[in-house]
């Protein structure tokens, strides 16, 4: 992934500049709606934004530093930071507690009180960290759609699609270059992709087979129930495999295990070309051990990535397929910055600015 790295030289407040790149600064939430731009500060700043969000094409940008969790009612595009510290390029976190995804009730045409449909579709979130993120409704008896979620390059201690007994069904979503504690589905999502993720463990709240559920170039430590499709993953555990019925109805495609006879009870119509037994050193040169660990690149060892060809003819593993990871959010991030100790003869300042993103 090509990445976009420009140096601007720009006259800006010495104000603006620092709020925006330092993390001792106060907490920030920009929201701009068009033309407009709005700034909020303080920890409620993000549950401030969320309130005046008008539109889907709405977008949020948070500083780095720890806000507290607003409830997400309404579709819009948020962008934090980044989920982890980066020393190399001295950068810090957005970090929010749980945060729970669900609509408001509205009056439907006979005046009995529902949920809001569509309110959700469209969220998109990015670069933030989030100690849990469950979608819900407010309705045990139906389970609500949401259309169109993303997440992309986010820490999720947890993602659930149901809460305090409320389901919600995702259809035409993705999750894309995150790291995720624990991945919770009932199995009624629709055309529901993970890819090129760190999944701690995969979980389904029922045994049942999902082909519409995709794990793709994936690092996946543990599964449990979870049957869907599997391809280009690596499976990093020597004592759980594909035994439930859920699972052994699975698609497993061009996959490495560390386990030994890991796709055995696959049948031989699901099981493509992958490959068991196969140790961490040998696979990424380096012992990564059995959780995700900042200081691993979970890159395939040299020479690997043309040994081990996924199905899409790419590498196996994070690096392959059509989200390589990576955790730098795509809205530009401020990597140094130098400011001129006097004004102009105009009375503005001189700022040089170097900032990077990706796609």
């Amino acid at each position: 992934m090509k990445k976009v790295r420009m140096t601007l030289v720009i006259l800006i407040t010495v104000f603006f500049c620092n709020k925006i790149y330092a993390q001792t600064e106060v907490l920030s939430a920009t929201l701009q709606q068009g033309d407009k731009t709005s700034v909020l500060y303080g920890p409620n700043a993000f549950i401030d934004a969320i309130k005046l969000v008008k539109d889907s094409t709405d977008v949020i940008n948070l500083s780095s530093g720890k806000f507290n969790a607003p409830t997400i009612n309404k579709a819009c595009i948020i962008y934090g930071a980044g989920f982890e510290r980066n020393e190399e390029r001295n950068l810090y976190p957005t970090i929010v507690d749980r945060v729970i995804i669900k609509p408001d009730l509205v009056p439907d045409d006979d005046g009995n009180m529902t949920n809001q449909k569509g309110a959700i579709d469209g969220l998109h979130i990015e670069g933030i960290y989030f100690s849990g993120c469950h979608f819900s409704s407010n309705d045990e008896s139906v389970i609500y759609e949401v259309h169109n979620i993303s997440f992309k390059r986010c820490y999720l201690g947890m993602l659930t699609f149901f809460y305090s007994g409320m389901n919600s069904c995702p259809f035409n979503s993705k999750v894309v270059n995150c790291v995720i504690g624990e991945l919770v589905h009932f199995p009624n999502v629709v055309n529901f992709g993970v890819y090129n993720c760190i999944i701690e463990r995969a979980t389904c709240a029922q045994d049942i087979y999902n082909k519409d559920v995709i794990i793709k170039n994936c690092i996946i430590f543990s599964t449990y129930s979870y049957g869907c499709a599997y391809k280009d993953n690596i499976f990093i555990s020597d004592y759980i495999d594909f035994d439930t019925a859920a699972e052994t109805a699975s698609f497993c495609s061009h996959n490495i295990a560390t386990k030994k006879d890991y796709f055995k009870n696959i049948d031989e119509s699901r099981n493509n070309n992958n490959w068991d037994g196969k140790t961490s050193i040998g696979i990424f040169g380096e012992d990564i051990g059995n959780k995700y660990n900042s200081k691993y690149t979970y890159k395939l060892k040299e020479g690997n990535a043309s040994i081990y060809i996924g199905s899409d003819g790419k590498e196996v593993g994070l690096y392959g397929g059509e989200y390589p990871f990576s955790k730098i959010p795509s809205n530009p991030q401020i990597l140094s910055k130098e400011i001129d100790v006097q004004t102009t003869t105009e009375g503005k300042l001189k700022v040089n600015v170097k900032i990077e993103a990706q796609p």
